[in-house]
Parts: C-alpha cells; sequence; structure tokens
C-alpha cells in the first residue's frame, strides 16, 4: 500500500474544480492532513499534503478500465486493424471486415498487403513502411481491394505503438472509406483532362485560319487600298483588329488550358535577372518608370511560366497607366516562413471595387474601355499557375490612384 501525495498552495474552490478537471467524475476526492490560513484578502488558502487515494492498483485498475472504453469507442467508429511489429494482423474490426469482405480467421496472421491495391497506390504510400518503422505517425490515402477484388479507398492514419521501453511492438491502422468522394475526384482529373485536351485541340486548329484570314486581309488593303472609298478602309481596319484579337485570344485559351499543366522541367530560377529583362523588352513607354526596391530571390518553377506572370502584370500596368507620370514599383517580402510575396504596385487608373474578386476570371476585364489587346485571359492565366505552385494572388485597388497586384511562391527549401 502506497500514498499518492501533492504539496500544495491554492483557493480551495479553485484546488478541488482543478483536481476534478484533471481526474474526472469518476475519481472521488478526499482531503486529509489539511490545514488552512486565511489570506490578506480573507480567502481561505489550504496547504499541505492532500492524499488522493492510498491504492495504486485503484489508479490501474482506472486507467485500463479507460483504454478499454477508448478501444471500445475507436472500434464502434472507424476501421481497425492492428498489426504486430513484423507486419502480421493480430486484430481488426467489424467494420473493417465488412469492408474487406473477409472473414477474421482469413486476415489474422496474415500480411496488411493482402487487401492492398498497388497498381493505385498514391506515391507517399510507397515510404510509409520506413516512416512508422522510424516511430512516426503516418497519414494518407489508401487504395485497396476486397476479397472480390473490388477497388476501395481508406483515408488512414498509422500509429506505431511503443512498450515502456521505447520499441514499437504494434501498428494501429484506423480508416475511414472515402471510395465515393475518391471516384468523384478521379471523375473530376479525368474531365479537367479532356477539357484541356479539348482545348488545345480547338486552338491549335483555330491558330492557322485566323491567321491566314489576317494575312488575306492584309494582302487585299494593300493591292487595293487605293481604290477603296474611306469607309471601306475604316472596315477592312475594323477586320484586321478583329483578327488580330481572335488570334490572341486563342493563344490565351490554349495558354490557359495548359497553365496548371506540371512538367519535370522546373529549375532555379535567378528572379533579378529575369525582371530585368522583362523590363527592358517590355517597351516601357518614357513617362513610366518601373524600379525594383530590394533584390528579387531565386525560386524553383517553370521559367517561362514565371515569365507569364511578371511579363502580365508589368504589361497590364504599363497598359492602364492614365497618369503623365507613371510609376511601377516591384517588392517582394521574403519574411514569410515558406513563402515570398511579390508586389506590383502602379498609380495608374486603378479598378473599381466591383471587378475586384472577379478579375482573375475567365473573360473577365476590369475596365469599361475595350481594348483589341485586352482578352480578359491573362489575370486568370497566372492564377493558375500560381495556385499549381500552391501560390494565392489577390489585388488591391483605389479608383484613379493605382492598383497593387501580389502573389506568393514558395521558397527553395
Amino acid at each position: 500500500m502506497k500514498q499518492l501525495s501533492l504539496l500544495i498552495i491554492m483557493e480551495t474552490d479553485k484546488l478541488t474544480k482543478h483536481i476534478a478537471s484533471v481526474l474526472g467524475d469518476n475519481f472521488n476526492l478526499t482531503f486529509e492532513d489539511i490545514e488552512k490560513e486565511d489570506s490578506e484578502e480573507n480567502k481561505e488558502i489550504i496547504y499541505g499534503l492532500i492524499c488522493l487515494h492510498e491504492d495504486l492498483h485503484f489508479y490501474k485498475k482506472k486507467s485500463d478500465h479507460l483504454l478499454d472504453n477508448f478501444k471500445t469507442t475507436l472500434f464502434n467508429s472507424a476501421a481497425i486493424s492492428i498489426t504486430n511489429s513484423l507486419g502480421l494482423i493480430k486484430d481488426v474490426n467489424t467494420l473493417f471486415l465488412n469492408l474487406s469482405g473477409y472473414e477474421e480467421s482469413e486476415l489474422i496472421g496474415k500480411k496488411l498487403k493482402i487487401i492492398d491495391a498497388p497498381n493505385d497506390q498514391p506515391d507517399n504510400y510507397q515510404h510509409l513502411k520506413a516512416f512508422i518503422t522510424s516511430g512516426n505517425t503516418w497519414r494518407g490515402e489508401v487504395a485497396s481491394l476486397n476479397k472480390n477484388g473490388e477497388i476501395f479507398w481508406l483515408d488512414t492514419h498509422v500509429f506505431p505503438i511503443k512498450n515502456t521501453e521505447g520499441k514499437i511492438y504494434e501498428y494501429w491502422s484506423v480508416s475511414t472509406e472515402i471510395t465515393q468522394r475518391k471516384q468523384i475526384e478521379l471523375e473530376l482529373v479525368k474531365k479537367n483532362l479532356e477539357m484541356q485536351q479539348f482545348s488545345y485541340i480547338i486552338s491549335h486548329d483555330l491558330k492557322a485560319p485566323v491567321r491566314q484570314i489576317n494575312q488575306l486581309t492584309e494582302l487585299i488593303k494593300e493591292e487595293y487600298s487605293k481604290e477603296f472609298s474611306d469607309g471601306c478602309s475604316a472596315m477592312f481596319d475594323r477586320l484586321m483588329s478583329r483578327a488580330t484579337r481572335l488570334d490572341l485570344l486563342i493563344k490565351g485559351i490554349l495558354e490557359y488550358s495548359q497553365a496548371d499543366y506540371k512538367t519535370s522541367d522546373d529549375t532555379i530560377i535567378d528572379l533579378s535577372e529575369l525582371v530585368e529583362d522583362l523590363i527592358i523588352l517590355s517597351g516601357v513607354p518614357e513617362h513610366i518608370q518601373v524600379k525594383v526596391t530590394d533584390t528579387l530571390p531565386s525560386v524553383m518553377g517553370n521559367e517561362v511560366k514565371m515569365e507569364q506572370i511578371f511579363e502580365n502584370l508589368i504589361s497590364n500596368s504599363i497598359k492602364y497607366m492614365n497618369k503623365p507620370n507613371g510609376e511601377i514599383t516591384i517588392n517582394v517580402d521574403k519574411t514569410l516562413n515558406d513563402f515570398y510575396r511579390f508586389e506590383i504596385i502602379d498609380n495608374g487608373a486603378g479598378i473599381k471595387e466591383k471587378y475586384i474578386n472577379s478579375i482573375f476570371d475567365v473573360f473577365v476585364t476590369a475596365h469599361e474601355e475595350k481594348r483589341d489587346d485586352s482578352t480578359g485571359i491573362g489575370l486568370a492565366i497566372i492564377k493558375k499557375i500560381v495556385n499549381s505552385y500552391n501560390g494565392e494572388i489577390g489585388c488591391t485597388s483605389v479608383v484613379n490612384e493605382g492598383s497593387t497586384f501580389w502573389f506568393t511562391w514558395p521558397k527553395i527549401k
């Protein structure tokens, strides 16, 4: 028989509430050898020894009881499998049996990979074994096969269970079925790929005839312009303008369909060099000054797509500059943990508040002025690019004072 005691100095009511919150309602508190004293604020203070219980077996019994309750609750709410340190199944619950279609006797002593669907597993599944044998908890989606060979999907946590010496002796897999959700995701991926392919084919096939129309129009105007009336000449100018706009629109659709398509040609990009070259090539008018306030970092990404982002944002600021002394400033915030935040700030026309939430949507322009060199796709393209690298993009603006476009991009780890 041993006695568990605490030395405390605390107000009586606070002490009782605190211990009750720790031990729960199943424990009866008994106070012994207590001395009391009034504080300066006339509050009752207790100090001394508090005896919670004399028999430590009582606590072991309560602990076992709580563990059994926890296990019962868990087994009734998720699909559970328990394996030993060698990966052999020791126990499974009813939900697991229902999903797998196996009897308990068919699983006990077998390896859990009996239900694996090896050709459908996500990439991180390949590192599961190394991860959990190192004592880490793993979480991921798992493709499984039931007894009839049908695939079902599980959102799974795998917990290594250690003994008092810190050695792993069991692995608990706690799973919830996500088959229906996964089927919807896979169907959406398939549909998205089909739409990308469709957009690419349509855009590619339309480019040639549109350019031919443009070329023929130019040739006709050059050859017969002397015979045109003023009205006819104006109509040909308008026709050429519309053909140019259509060519840009087709190009934009093609770029948008491929904007979030990841390739293996990501490289380290020196943004200081890239942006400097873009400024030179952008044909900045004399009345506009473009400046970079800090040395831009190097990032990992696709260089062509990164050029699209900066070129689009800089050219938009130039395009809608309405000040005789225009200013475009490029900033970078390097203080965020995992991302850089880039800002392109101008003192141009600004954007009305009603457009702010929609300017990154396809075919939306932020200005009432219709321009042949604006398709309403550019910002949607760069949003898809930024999102594909887990970044975010946004805009703040005040009409006739200017706009700030910002986006985040992951740091190189």
